[in-house]
């Protein structure tokens, strides 16, 4: 495994963990449950224009090597909470989710 392998690796991970708290959040505070198609909508808007304006500073390969692979982890993330509401344990006891 490579270097920038590991760095998109370490981004999903990242971006999983930040959308498993975004989807969290919405639903213990705001009991909004985002659906999975309105999540692959949101991703293919915002990495459009994401991608647009990376390309337009001149920093495409950062949005390819980190940005990219952080956005698919918060779907991933949000997805995940949708598709199973989260209960009111701590966030850590995912055994209770």
């Amino acid at each position: 495994m490579t270097a920038p392998d590991v760095v998109r690796v370490v981004a999903v991970l990242l971006g999983i963990a930040i959308g498993y708290g975004i989807g969290r959040y919405l639903w213990l505070q705001r009991r909004l449950l985002v659906s999975f198609w309105s999540v692959i909508i949101g991703l293919i808007i915002v990495g459009l224009i994401t991608e647009s304006l990376f390309n337009a500073v001149g920093i495409g390969n950062a949005w390819q090597a980190a940005f990219f692979p952080l956005l698919v982890g918060v779907g991933v993330g949000v997805a995940v909470t949708s598709a199973r509401p989260p209960r009111r344990a701590a966030w850590w006891q995912l055994w209770r989710i």
